[in-house]
């Protein structure tokens, strides 16, 4: 699995993990690149133990009654070519477990949109703010 990847060749596994984040294939071109080595050099800071432990907790760490408790409006911002955690499985599921939640789906972005596609994002949380 995926921590037994980090364990063995955590290098190989960032680099993997990296083409997930940005929607990387060959075709995309130096920005896309470029993008991807900062994803890797970012997650790179972190120690073996450090990564996979972070996979583990997202893994494992059931948050639904945390999710219960919050009783404030939410924005909920998804990429629709999410590679990693697939819109249905994770933001569908978070907002129809938050009342007061707004979800915006920004087309075309991967797991990482917040870099790829930031004015989209922006533009989202600044139109959810005025709201």
């Amino acid at each position: 699995g995926l921590i037994a990847a980090i364990t063995q060749d955590r290098t190989a596994f960032l680099d993997g993990f990296s083409r997930g984040f940005c929607n990387w294939s060959p075709e995309g071109g130096a920005e896309v690149e470029a993008l991807r080595e900062r994803v890797v050099a970012i997650a790179a800071q972190a120690s073996v133990l450090g990564t996979a432990e972070c996979v583990r907790a997202f893994g494992t760490t059931d948050l639904r009654a945390d999710v219960a408790k919050i009783a404030v409006t939410v924005l909920v911002v998804h990429g629709t070519a999410d590679l990693l955690v697939p819109f249905e499985g994770s933001s569908k599921r978070l907002a129809a477990m938050l009342p007061r939640s707004r979800t915006v789906l920004i087309n075309g972005a991967g797991h990482g949109l917040a870099m790829t596609h930031s004015d989209e994002v922006t533009t989202a949380i600044e139109t959810f703010i005025k709201e």
